[in-house]
Formats: C-alpha cells, structure tokens, sequence
C-alpha cells in the first residue's frame, strides 16, 4: 500500500505537520506499506529521507496541476492519479497533513484489498448539512448531474481528510477528477469541491468505509495540535534525538486526550476582529542599530 501525503508553498507549519504524520504512520504501518511525500520543497525532510520516498514538485507543475479554473484542492486529485500512473496496480491511502495514525493500519489495507473506497468520516446526508456555506451548496448543485453523476437527498458528503482508493478500482480517481471541473465549470463556488467530487466517485465503484477510527484529524483544533507538534521538534533537536528516540517520543503521545475539533464562537471572531481593526495590538517597533 501507499501511504500519500501532499505538501506545497512556504509555510512551515504545513511541513511540520507532514513530518509528524509522516512519523505515526511509520509506527502504525506494516514492512511492505511505502510512504510517499509530494513536496515542493523536499529539503523539510532531510531527517527521514531514508524511510520515506520524497517526490520534488515545482511551482510549474503544481500550476498545472489546479487546471484551467486554478482550483486549489485539485491538486489532491492530481497527486492521486499521478501515484496510481508511478505505481499501479497499487492501492492508495492517502492523508491530510492535518492527521495522525493512531491504530495499525492493517484493517484499512484489509478494505483497500476487498476493493472498498476510504474516506475519514461520513459527514451525512448533502442536503441535511447544517453551515450557512453547506446549505449554499445543496442549493446550488440539488438536481444536478456532474460526469453522469447525478446529486439528489440520498447524496453523501464524506471528509476527505483521507482518500483510500484500491487497485480495483483506480477508475475512481479520473472520475472524481471530471467531477470537480464540471463543478468548477459551473461556476460552483464552495471550498471543497474536492471533498464531494471523490464522494461521489467513490459510491459509483464501490462503498466507502470510514477512517476515523484509525486516523485522526484535527482540522478543528489547528492551533493546539501544532503547538504539541512544534513543541516535539524543538525537544528532539535540543535533545538530539535520534530517529528512534523520537519514535518513542510520539508513541507516548496521548493522542485520546486532545481534542481533534473544538466549536468556536462566531460572536467571539467577530468580535476579536472588530478589536483588531480598531486597537493595533503592536505598535511603534523598535530595532537595534548595527
């Protein structure tokens, strides 16, 4: 199996998060599973170069890659089907770098191999989501159909935290692709076309199994995680841990005692803004002189 992970631009907090998944997939995966990180700069895991296979990306073929409408998240889509051409035949795990593995991985695999598709979590149905912006969405794809597709109340969004997509049924991948650019054709304008494009896909082939019980995905809980996560690095390099120690280091990580999500109160950011935009909360910087 291949375990994917995509990461690009020049935020490093991105690469941490990769580099710490990276490390709790390497506990939790078996001796034939491979990792594989889609990275624009490839330099962020010199550390693990030698258990990983890092594949370099440039700023042309990432360009490429989000297509005539510039759709950020068709990368995802793109990174995909470039691994199913490198390496077919081979069923695909792919993750967020927003998560974590916290079980063995063995009964995801046993899935991929019975031809099941994986997502993280079944969200519910499109038409019952409760966000203003979801609500727009049902709106405005209700009735449609997009690559034959055709979206109705019975329709599922699933998170797409995780992709696994088997060997059986790598036909997922072009569809899901088609999918997200009759969307972005039709000028349909939420975020995460992506997310329901492999939904979609993925029930056309075969039934779709969640994740979450492996894998955890922290989306809703950025800030803190990255905080652990930064807080691990500084520690190992201080220390100067070796690749083992700090494999030790993250097995020990109470992954079931931080929260993955907390709701956060619309009132209180808008609030916070307001503030922002009126008091500077930093002014008149000094510097020293050389």
């Amino acid at each position: 199996m291949n375990i994917v992970y995509l990461v690009f631009g020049h935020n490093i907090s991105y690469y941490q998060q990769v580099f710490f998944s990276v490390y709790t997939a390497l506990l939790n995966k078996s001796e034939s599973d491979r990792i594989l990180v889609l990275a624009e700069d490839p330099s962020f895991f010199k550390q693990i170069e030698e258990h990983i296979t890092i594949i370099p990306l440039d700023q042309a073929l990432l360009t490429a890659w989000q297509g005539s409408y510039g759709y950020f998240f068709r990368l995802k889509i793109k990174a995909l089907e470039y691994v199913a051409q490198e390496y077919p035949n081979q069923p695909i795990l792919y993750l967020d770098g927003d998560t974590f593995i916290y079980n063995s991985l063995a009964s995801l695999k046993e899935e991929l191999d019975k031809g099941s598709t994986i997502m993280h979590v079944n969200e519910g149905f499109l038409a019952q989501l409760p966000t203003k912006s979801e609500k727009k969405m049902w709106k405005s794809l209700k009735y449609q159909t997009f690559a034959g597709v055709y979206i109705d109340e019975k329709t599922t969004m699933w998170n797409s935290g995780v992709i696994g997509i088997s060997a059986q049924h790598v036909e997922t991948i072009p569809l899901a692709l088609k999918i997200c650019d009759e969307m972005c054709l039709a000028n349909i304008e939420y975020f995460t076309k992506e997310q329901l494009a492999f939904a979609l896909a993925g029930s056309q082939f075969t039934t779709i199994q969640p994740a979450d019980h492996i894998i955890g995905h922290y989306w809703g809980n950025k800030e803190e995680w990255d905080e652990i996560i930064s807080t691990w690095m500084k520690q190992s390099l201080m220390r100067k841990y070796s690749f083992a120690e700090m494999m030790a280091e993250v097995a020990k990580i109470p992954f079931d005692q931080i929260p993955f999500y907390y709701k956060h109160s619309n009132t209180y950011k808008r609030l916070s803004k307001q503030l922002e935009n009126r008091f500077q909360p930093k002014k008149n910087p000094l510097f020293i002189q050389k």
